[in-house]
């Protein structure tokens, strides 16, 4: 399904809030084996991209990694461009669209704040894929296209903390379009939610760097016998591992201060554009300013100073 969002002038009929969730729940209890993926292309900066994000919450059932939850163009003249990258990103969908069923009292979470599922679609390519389950006992198995995959459970104490980074990073990028689609009341719990839940990393990670530095002579580093390729690989793992945990939390931060409605920087927030480089090129975009090659500078320099 492809969304094109222009002035938003629709001023008649239910508002899409009131619709919008009741009509993809109608078609996922009609149609169960559908298998749908939206992409939203906003167009000018007047648009409002809240009714886009709905549909797209509403009524996708496989999210597509590789295209961007937004497209935007500043005026419909730069649509060729636009629709160009959204074309670039579905040529380099790689993989399968597969069923994936839990096993047991074992849901999927898709969406926090939705109700778990115990079937969801995924395209199954090459890279990993974080599934987040929500039970009393983790599953015994799988089935995968109707295939049994049996399940090994490893320790309970184990911690895979890039697992877990993965994880919590595909529930935020889908609070992100929440957050978008629902308003800030609505997803106040989510994010409640997320933050225990980064709380709780952040804990964990503590307790294992300090249990590293108690086997380790006092250092989170393992140096004693190590080669120095071996300690430069435990250096970058730390401060990987570090700023991923960082880089978690600044990104719930950015959805709880978040109050624009425009569609030049909803793309930078639903991108997860910088607001040093990639949101200051968007609302550009967006107010249709003309660059100033001076203003450029001077802002680089300050970006580097």
């Amino acid at each position: 399904v492809l969304v094109l969002l222009s002035d938003g002038a629709r001023n008649a009929g239910p508002r899409p809030e009131e619709r919008l969730p009741g009509l993809g729940l109608e078609l996922k209890a009609s149609a169960p084996g559908l298998r749908l993926s939206v992409v939203v292309v906003g167009v000018t900066g007047n648009s409002n991209t809240s009714m886009g994000m709905l549909l797209k919450q509403s009524l996708e059932t496989v999210a597509l990694a590789s295209l961007e939850p937004i497209y935007f163009a500043s005026t419909p003249q730069a649509m060729g461009e636009v629709l160009g990258q959204m074309h670039e990103g579905l040529a380099s969908i790689r993989g399968s669209l597969v069923n994936v069923t839990s096993d047991g009292d074992c849901c999927f979470v898709r969406v926090l704040g939705e109700p778990a599922l115990s079937s969801i679609n995924l395209l199954a390519g090459t890279q990993e894929q974080a599934l987040l389950f929500v039970g009393s006992t983790p599953p015994g198995q799988l089935i995968v296209d109707g295939v049994a995959v049996l399940l090994e459970c490893t320790d309970t104490a184990a911690w895979d903390s890039a697992l877990a980074t993965s994880a919590l990073q595909g529930i935020l990028d889908a609070v992100r379009v929440q957050r978008v689609a629902m308003g800030a009341d609505a997803v106040r719990p989510v994010l409640e939610q997320l933050s225990r839940w980064i709380t709780s990393f952040e804990a964990r990670f503590e307790e294992e760097r300090t249990a590293t530095a108690a086997t380790a002579g006092g250092t989170d580093l393992q140096l004693a016998k190590a080669t120095p390729a071996a300690r430069v690989a435990q250096h970058k793992a730390l401060k990987r591992l570090t700023c991923d945990v960082r880089h978690l939390r600044h990104q719930l931060a950015d959805i709880q201060a978040y109050s624009a409605n425009d569609s030049a920087s909803q793309a930078a927030f639903l991108t997860g554009a910088s607001s040093k480089y990639g949101a200051k090129a968007l609302r550009r975009a967006g107010h249709g300013e003309a660059l100033d090659s001076r203003q450029r500078l001077q802002e680089v320099l300050d970006d580097l100073t």
